[in-house]
């Protein structure tokens, strides 16, 4: 219920909460959620999220990067 009072604040459709800045499970946990409700997958915020982890938690080349969705 949280990340649904912060997604409609934000006015996103989907928003995306990383869940720990340390790996679980060899990839990194993710929810998203709407408003209503969490979804099991969203495209442009599982890419969106990917970036953000390489870019400014990983800070460094990787070939892959696993999400794990609560969800899906």
């Amino acid at each position: 219920m949280e990340k649904q009072k912060i997604a409609r604040k934000m006015n996103y459709s989907e928003t995306t909460f990383i869940e720990s800045i340390e790996m679980k499970n060899d990839g990194f946990d993710m929810r998203i959620f709407t408003p209503e409700k969490e979804l099991p997958f969203a495209g442009h915020p599982i890419l969106g999220t990917a970036f953000v982890i390489f870019q400014y938690i990983l800070k460094k080349i990787a070939e892959r990067i696993f999400l794990n969705l609560k969800a899906g």
